[in-house]
């Protein structure tokens, strides 16, 4: 028995013009499956975090009515207090929108402050938005320390007998 001289891909697909394009259609079905879930990928994602409080329920507050209690049934418990004592409480919300691998962009932010007075009554109420919000660039330049400054086999020689016992 002599081998066929065919290639596989003519015996696999008898017709030569049916096999080139069922293959091409495979192909282009792959390509397009590909691209649709790589497009998937990129739509947006919003994430809010925090104590999402509307500006309806922040004019229900009243100043000298209101008590730490009543703040907390209307509100839940704050987001964060003051460091010195537990007179101001901070209700911080925040929603951002992310697309794929980019960084998010913060849509929208509000901060609550409420503070109270010394017999837990609510004393004054302070709201802030993104729009009062300042960027912070942080500084890249590095602290020095002090000491040697020694290579990997300084390091190195100066460790050799150091653990034994």
């Amino acid at each position: 028995m002599e081998p066929s001289s065919k290639p596989l891909f003519l015996k696999i697909f008898p017709s030569h013009a049916a096999g080139a394009s069922l293959l091409r259609t495979a192909v282009l079905s792959l390509a397009l499956g590909v691209v649709a879930i790589g497009a998937s990928g990129c739509g947006s994602r919003i994430t809010s975090r925090g104590n999402e409080v509307s500006a309806e329920q922040i004019s229900t507050l009243e100043v000298g009515t209101h008590d730490r209690e009543q703040v907390i049934s209307m509100f839940g418990s704050p987001s964060s207090t003051a460091s010195f004592g537990d007179e101001t409480w901070y209700y911080i919300f925040e929603k951002d929108e992310s697309i794929a691998f980019l960084e998010p962009e913060i849509k929208e932010r509000t901060v609550l402050a409420l503070r109270f007075d010394d017999s837990g009554r609510l004393a004054d109420i302070k709201t802030t938005g993104l729009d009062d919000a300042q960027k912070v660039e942080p500084v890249e330049r590095e602290t020095a320390t002090a000491g040697n400054k020694l290579s990997f086999i300084e390091q190195m020689i100066a460790n050799i007998g150091k653990f034994s016992e």
